[in-house]
């Protein structure tokens, strides 16, 4: 679900600023590629892990943070492959009562250029980001885009809709 078209290395947004949101944590579901995937949200200090159901195993953690008064931007963790290192991946979502609607921060070599923003390192799919400023360019650029059913990923609350979580 986090796979990215922008990232770092370091965070760009602070964990001490990060936001505590009920509405961020329980389960979920979310299709993926027309497969169903379960999720489950829980708060962990700042940050909220986000693991798949009937695996145990952490498939991502995240930071929550204020963007405007319609999105909150999240922060995504991963392990990088191989190495160990990190790597921090964004996205939009709206936190809807009973769903979130999530899009990734879109950059490649053409919307940097098109933004004007001196990227690390751009490809034909992502951009390597180095200050918060940037980031916050491509956030209002997507922000102004956000409901293009390509791009959009619905997720559904699993433990309010009684959408089969347990499984």
């Amino acid at each position: 679900m986090l796979c990215g078209c922008t990232y770092s290395d370091t965070p760009l947004l602070p964990e001490s600023e990060a936001l505590d949101n009920d509405a961020f944590s329980g389960r979920f579901v979310v299709s993926d590629g027309g497969k169903l995937e379960y999720l489950n949200v829980v708060r962990q200090g700042n940050a909220y892990l986000v693991t798949k159901m009937g695996d145990d195993k952490k498939f991502f953690s995240a930071t929550l943070h204020q963007f405007d008064n319609q999105f909150s931007l999240v922060q995504g963790i991963q392990t990088s492959d191989g190495d160990g290192e990190p790597r921090y991946n964004y996205m939009l979502v709206y936190i809807g009562p009973n769903y979130l609607l999530a899009e990734l921060i879109d950059c490649d070599a053409s919307i940097a250029k098109e933004a004007k923003l001196d990227v690390e390192k751009a490809s034909a799919f992502s951009c390597k980001l180095r200050s918060k400023d940037q980031l916050m360019t491509l956030a209002r650029r997507t922000a102004a885009q956000f409901y293009d059913p390509q791009k959009l990923v619905a997720v559904l609350r699993a433990d309010k809709a009684g959408g089969g979580a347990d499984q």
